[in-house]
């Protein structure tokens, strides 16, 4: 638990660009009030690097903008509520001159392809952090006296959200040029590399043009997908740096300072397809593909890692199970330390998500995580759909019973157990494969094999491989789902020690379309016509191929041509199940195949539906005990109990011995999308 002065941590952004700069008094004296009245212990303030702040650390009048936040902070310490800026974002402010007036700070901006000011953090430039560090420390000498003060089990200071929504943009100029041909010459160790893998014939590096090396558009070919790939590690690297020196910066700014950057604003991997939904202003950065982010790697140099997840998947379908994904790589990420859930609560833009999920399944999702609070999103957020003030009562009170329950609950669980399986997060995929690349079911084969795990009672972290070989023998399962990219930037060593892995007994179960797996243990494979597929039964599946495999024992075949369809086969005291189609994207499919006529009158079911699930053996052979189907319910065991979130429509009855603790009272009978405490 993250412990405040009012309970455990939970803050919610209040005020976006012009809201609610230019709304009166009483407006925002009351949303505070019904903030600390729902069980908000902070707000987080939009205190971006703007002029107008500069010029009031120098003493000047405060804007209308500034003259708020004040009178925001001046509320707060009055109602007993504390407060963090949101210091930093993005790329300055997106939107000035058009909605906030006061213009940002940049101080290094980047050069635009065209040659103009490009409007956006140099990341790398000494000048640019120089003032991002002079910002923080204005804001923490004019207003620090009110700042939000935790204490948890390994970390206690003063929290700050030091950027929100980072993202490195390359500079079309010399100095740009040279950084990213400097960080070529990393990667490819003669001009003769890279020529093979642009398909160009450059006779030295210093012909290299970043005008030519950086890539828009959709990549066709391998070249392209190649030159692509580098930009966004080029991006991922620059971010790695820019964390670990803003690091060392603002921890002599005030040792105390405890850096939570908010490090996507809506979600990870698993987030909405922009381009094809939204349409807005810089949609299409959110698909984090298109950023070259990977947050795995941005872990060391943070003292929280961070993010607001969004329920919806990709086609904004409500999801809580996303939500429980997100937080499953906070909990990595945050590894041996206390960390924050985030979460979106309020009218989505695309989908109305809260008609079908609730706020007591969402932040009893979060406590299952073993998130010592939470950070929200949000009140006024304009184009951003942060307009929690405006739901209805129901919603409100919803939320502040669950955030009575998380002060119940969160000082009661003691920790989290650790997790039986290891999910591998497909970072190659991940850092570089947007939705232009039709890559939407790939991803979601990845929370497919998630909520079947979660079904079958089964804990799951989602891990990238660095943080997997740390601790592999934490995990007797990994899975390793679709992962079109690996090859891209291969971990030979890592793949060692996977195999490795399998050989001291661990069990991999993969997709067809992991290309790690491919490497490393060699698998062959051929493509094959669509088909059901025969387990105890047949089966109707969804996949993004379908393959078939000659060597290995037979678990599965196709009905329609006999071939198998998933094998396994020994490997030193291990064991390694191959599946050729995809077994995580079938089971969260949203829809059904159609019966092929081949199959007459015979009866086919969807995977999800089969009497029994065809892995379960090998999941209770590998943990050593039986799992149990209760499909839709998470059930998290802790020290001193677990924690159970109904996802159903449907009530669910606890039937484990134990004191429970409800939102809503202590019944055995868990309300449709709630949660409970049983204590032991």
């Amino acid at each position: 638990m993250i412990k405040t002065k009012n309970g455990c941590f939970k803050s919610i952004w209040f005020g976006n660009f012009y809201r609610p700069a230019f709304d009166d008094e009483t407006f925002v004296y009351n949303t505070l009030s019904s903030l600390k009245e729902m069980g908000f212990t902070s707000v987080l303030l939009d205190s971006k690097a703007w002029e107008d702040f500069s010029q009031r650390f120098k003493g000047k009048p405060a804007s209308d903008y500034v003259r708020m936040q004040e009178y925001m902070e001046k509320t707060c310490k009055e109602l007993g509520l504390s407060y963090e800026f949101l210091s930093l974002y993005l790329n300055g402010d997106n939107l000035y001159p058009n909605i906030r007036f006061s213009p940002p700070i940049y101080g290094e901006s980047i050069t635009a392809r065209d040659g103009s000011d490009g409007k956006w953090y140099r990341y790398w430039s000494t000048k640019a952090k120089d003032s991002m560090t002079e910002h923080v420390r204005g804001l923490m000498k004019l207003y620090g006296d009110g700042v939000t003060v935790v204490e948890g089990e390994n970390l206690n200071g003063k929290v700050m959200v030091s950027m929100w929504d980072p993202i490195v943009a390359p500079s079309f100029d010399k100095d740009g040029n040279d950084r990213y041909v400097s960080y070529l010459k990393i990667i490819y160790k003669t001009i003769d590399e890279l020529n093979s893998a642009y398909e160009t014939n450059y006779i030295s590096f210093d012909e290299l043009d970043i005008h030519e090396l950086w890539f828009e558009g959709v990549p066709h070919t391998e070249c392209e997908k190649h030159m692509r790939y580098d930009n966004r590690r080029w991006q991922r690297t620059e971010l790695v740096l820019y964390f670990k020196d803003m690091k060392e910066r603002l921890h002599k700014v005030d040792p105390k300072l405890l850096l939570v950057p908010d490090l996507t604003q809506w979600g990870y991997f698993l987030t909405l397809d922009g381009i094809k939904i939204a349409g807005a202003m810089l949609s299409d950065l959110w698909d984090t593909a298109n950023r070259g982010i990977d947050l795995y790697y941005l872990s060391d140099y943070v003292d929280i890692t961070h993010f607001i997840s969004v329920p919806v998947t990709p086609s904004t379908d409500s999801e809580a199970y996303v939500t429980s994904y997100h937080h499953s790589m906070m909990r990595v990420m945050n590894r041996n330390r206390d960390f924050l859930g985030g979460i979106y609560f309020g009218r989505y833009l695309y989908n109305d998500i809260y008609r079908t999920l609730t706020p007591s399944e969402i932040i009893g999702t979060i406590a299952a995580s073993g998130a010592g609070g939470y950070y929200a999103y949000g009140i006024c957020g304009l184009d951003d759909g942060g307009l929690m003030h405006r739901m209805d009562d129901y919603f409100k009170c919803d939320l502040k019973v669950a955030n009575q329950w998380l002060d119940k609950v969160l000082p009661l669980t003691g920790k989290r157990l650790k997790s039986e399986v290891a999910l591998l997060f497909p970072s190659q995929m991940a850092l570089c494969e947007d939705y232009s690349m039709k890559g939407e079911d790939r991803r979601l084969d990845s929370l497919g094999w998630y909520r079947l795990l979660s079904d079958y009672t089964i804990t799951t972290d989602v891990i990238d491989l660095k943080s997997f070989l740390k601790y592999p023998d934490d995990y007797p399962i990994l899975i390793l789902p679709e992962d079109s990219m690996y090859t891209f930037e291969r971990d030979i060593a890592g793949e060692e020690g996977l195999r490795e892995y399998v050989k001291k007994g661990g069990v991999v179960i993969h997709s067809p379309g992991s290309k790690l797996a491919e490497c490393v243990f060699d698998i062959k494979a051929e493509e094959v016509e669509p088909s059901p597929v025969l387990f105890n039964e047949k089966a109707l599946i969804t996949t993004t191929m379908y393959r078939s495999f000659k060597d290995g024992e037979a678990i599965a075949s196709y009905t329609l041509n006999g071939k198998n369809a998933v094998v396994k086969r020994k490997y030193g005291d291990g064991i390694i199940i191959s599946l050729g189609f995809d077994y995580g994207l079938s089971y969260a499919s949203k829809a059904i195949p159609h019966v092929p006529l081949k199959e007459k009158n015979n009866e086919l079911y969807p995977l999800s539906l089969l009497k029994e699930c065809p892995l379960s053996p090998y999941f209770e052979m590998a943990l050593g005990r039986d799992v149990k189907l209760e499909r839709d319910i998470e059930i998290v065991p802790f020290e001193n109990g677990k924690i159970i979130v109904n996802h159903r429509s449907y009530p669910y009855t606890i039937t484990d011995e134990g004191k429970i603790y409800g939102p809503y009272g202590d019944s055995n009978i868990i309300p449709p999308h709630c949660s409970a405490f049983v204590e032991y």
